[in-house]
């Protein structure tokens, strides 16, 4: 499993454009505390619904016991102090990811999101001090709709570490997404890209989504898997289940698409928006024995495992 960090801290802050200078002024504080107080009721909705579901939280007596004595466990969250601006949000999901993945060792590989406009993180990324093989982090989350161009100067630092030590990204890469309203979709476009894959073409990058149902993302993505080695997709999200046939129809024979493709699925986001799906439902749905005209097991097993050990083959 690859969890995804998200920074959503900085989604009302002012927006870097292409060539923007690394730092960005903090959001105000009264727009920012509107969108946590937002964000927070969303996600202790979703904590009820799955104790309501009897999925038992675990990790968080694990995370009790460990902060209770600090320093007995093998692996102490405060033993490293992060080197970048930090908020109490964002720690709490990086040091629980971090604890997830020592309790669960060799099945987790997190992706530590970076958003250019809190302080320091690019340098901390490049650093070598979390992300990479053998540390907490296998890789990186972009999320370029929260309001960043990819193109931006904050983050060639990022793009040319990445591409010089082989660390994969995942990137945003649909017209949806957080936030809802009012989000920078074209920010998430592979052509955006275009400027960054140019100067790095051996970047290893996972276009999200595949577009998410819409034609011209997909064929961008479909365009940059031809042109560069290492661009990669998955499906995550596809909670439509007559889409699934359909994507399979349009875009599996093309060249490289079931070379680069993976299984994804947001799963979260299915309780978020209370689409009433489970994981075994969402899961079935990409079965040719389920869905008429969805995937067969070869291509499962493509899906889940021969190609996202190819994308994560560099950190593991």
């Amino acid at each position: 499993a690859i969890p995804l960090m998200m920074d959503v801290y900085y989604m009302f802050a002012p927006i870097l454009y292409a060539d923007s200078l690394p730092v960005a002024p903090m959001p105000k504080k009264s727009r920012l505390d509107v969108g946590v107080l937002r964000w927070g009721k969303a996600l202790m909705e979703v904590e009820v619904l799955l104790h309501g579901a009897g999925i038992r939280l675990e990790l968080v007596e694990f995370v009790r016991d460990s902060l209770h004595a600090k320093g007995s466990h093998p692996f102490d969250p405060h033993a490293l102090q992060p080197s970048y601006h930090d908020t109490r949000g964002f720690a709490y999901h990086r040091h629980r990811l971090e604890e997830l993945k020592f309790r669960r060792p060799g099945e987790l590989y997190p992706f530590f999101a970076v958003d250019p406009r809190r302080p320091g993180v690019v340098e901390a990324v490049v650093s070598g001090e979390f992300v990479g093989k053998g540390k907490p982090f296998q890789g990186v989350k972009l999320y370029p709709r929260m309001g960043y161009d990819p193109a931006c100067r904050a983050l060639e630092p990022l793009f040319d570490w990445c591409d010089k030590n082989r660390i994969p990204i995942v990137s945003h890469c649909a017209a949806q997404g957080f936030p809802p309203v009012g989000g920078h979709d074209a920010f998430g476009l592979p052509s955006r890209f275009e400027r960054v894959l140019a100067r790095h073409p051996d970047l290893i990058i996972d276009f999200a989504h595949f577009g998410l149902y819409e034609p011209a993302w997909a064929d961008q993505i479909v365009d940059s898997m031809q042109r560069y080695e290492h661009v990669y997709s998955d499906l995550a999200c596809y909670t439509r289940e007559d889409q699934i046939p359909a994507f399979r129809a349009a875009y599996w024979d093309k060249p490289l698409v079931r070379d680069r493709t993976m299984f994804g699925t947001d799963f979260d986001v299915f309780y978020l928006v209370g689409i009433g799906r489970t994981l075994d439902s969402y899961h079935r749905a990409f079965l040719a024995a389920h869905n008429p005209g969805a995937f067969t097991d070869d291509d499962m097993e493509s899906l889940t495992s021969t190609v996202p050990g190819r994308f994560l083959s560099t950190v593991v």
